[in-house]
């Protein structure tokens, strides 16, 4: 880190922090740090196979490699990830390092303990599982915001049945759906949907119960969590739920489109869950209506007016209008000539919630924007690419070198002859000098050009 900082580096601790712990991002895969790259190795040797027990097992001997001090964090990730769910000798070890992960006082070691706990369960011994079960009650007193995760692996290991029978939960809803305009069960419907995605045998079948409602009670309940204002993830999902069962009669869940379509929740951490749930209303809306609803005078946010001309031109696109249509062109136009830094910005934002998207549509939004103005798009990216200081001055998604990464990544699908032109001054750049050379092979390839 002070290397990076000596070096000129803005973003020396994220850098750190991203080269340990995120290998898995695409903008990490060249900034790596050589201890994680052995981690990730560790973790996915037994892939697609089974891992081969080996005696000493590699968990044991990275184990009983002492120092006569409490473990090292970077022993203590080696060790939880070379443990094998088949190997009863590294099952005996589990409670050990589970206690060791927890005095760490590390958030992502206890995770990653907590992850291989419940990989181990169905394998684990008898006398395991009651080590198991003291080490864990003894981690609840010390991680209040982890309280949840480690019920559920200590229910695990104790064979307990689910927390809530169908009945349970059945009477829970009524008393929810029973209170439409009441704060209080707008979180607790809120709590309810997202219970559809935990383990069914800690919690009790929720998803059966939901998915078992009547049309209108289910999106009556799916109304009532998108209205609460806590727990923001998940809701991308709870607005596509809404128009799987959306009743135009129903003035309360046209209320809540209409305000997915209207507002974005830029205080929000999951800011990709914000996007994907903005999107996903405005392609509903495109539905229901000629236009997108009348946007307030005063803008709302940063980048407010670049928003809502991009809403427009997906608008235009879902409703099937002819992408070479004047009207929008003339909105690329102002686009490009008006606010290009911000433009970008929002580019970065449709990239990365494309996932979150793509789950309730065919093609995300960043897909089919550059698909329909493939022209528009790469002189957007160009601009992008030869301006970094300008997007520094206005960016709100994090560090510029990993969006502009992905720009050079999409201009690999996108670029020309003078792009190559563009990328070739980007080689000595250490931000984007390695996808700059990527970028321009597949664009040679694409073009047959040498």
């Amino acid at each position: 880190m002070r290397h990076l900082r000596d070096s000129g580096d803005r973003y020396a601790i994220s850098t750190v922090v991203r080269a340990t712990y995120e290998w898995y991002l695409r903008t990490e895969k060249l900034r790596r740090l050589p201890a994680t790259v052995v981690a990730d190795a560790c973790e996915t040797s037994g892939f697609p196979h089974r891992r081969r027990i080996l005696e000493p097992s590699p968990a044991q001997q990275m184990w009983d490699h002492a120092t006569g001090t409490p473990p090292r964090w970077g022993r203590l990730i080696i060790t939880l990830r070379l443990l094998s769910t088949d190997d009863p000798t590294d099952h005996q070890l589990l409670p050990a390092v589970l206690t060791s992960a927890w005095n760490a006082k590390s958030e992502h070691l206890r995770q990653t303990a907590l992850a291989k706990a419940m990989e181990c369960v169905s394998t684990a011994a008898d006398t395991t599982r009651e080590r198991m079960c003291s080490a864990l009650e003894q981690c609840i007193t010390d991680a209040m915001a982890l309280t949840g995760g480690i019920l559920e692996v200590l229910t695990a290991y104790r064979g307990m049945g689910p927390l809530n029978t169908h009945d349970m939960i059945r009477a829970e809803i009524e008393a929810i759906l029973d209170a439409p305009e009441d704060p209080k069960a707008w979180t607790s419907a809120k709590c309810a949907v997202v219970m559809t995605f935990e383990d069914e045998d800690l919690h009790g079948p929720y998803f059966d119960v939901i998915d078992a409602l009547e049309p209108a009670e289910f999106l009556r309940l799916h109304v009532m969590a998108a209205r609460s204002d806590a727990l923001p993830y998940d809701r991308a999902w709870i607005i596509g739920a809404i128009l799987d069962h959306f009743d135009p009669a129903d003035a309360e869940a046209r209320a809540v489109l209409q305000e997915a379509v209207l507002t974005m929740d830029w205080d929000s951490v999951f800011e990709d869950e914000t996007v994907g749930a903005h999107l996903i209303a405005v392609r509903g809306w495109a539905a229901l209506a000629q236009e997108l609803p009348a946007a307030a005078d005063t803008p709302q946010a940063y980048g407010h007016q670049t928003w809502r001309i991009v809403d427009e031109l997906l608008f235009a696109l879902v409703r099937g209008t002819d992408p070479t249509h004047p009207r929008l062109l003339a909105l690329w136009d102002e686009l490009l000539a008006h606010c290009a830094s911000t433009t970008a910005d929002v580019w970065s934002h449709l990239k990365d919630a494309a996932d979150v998207e793509f789950e309730e549509c065919e093609l995300s939004t960043h897909q089919q924007l550059l698909e329909n103005w493939s022209d528009q798009v790469r002189r957007l990216l160009h601009w992008a690419v030869g301006n970094p200081e300008d997007l520094q001055a206005t960016f709100t998604t994090g560090p510029v070198y990993e969006h502009r990464q992905g720009f050079v990544e999409d201009l690999a699908i996108l670029g020309n002859k003078d792009t190559v032109v563009l990328l070739q001054r980007c080689l000595d750049d250490t931000e984007t000098g390695d996808a700059a050379v990527t970028a321009i092979r597949a664009i040679k390839r694409r073009l047959r050009w040498r």
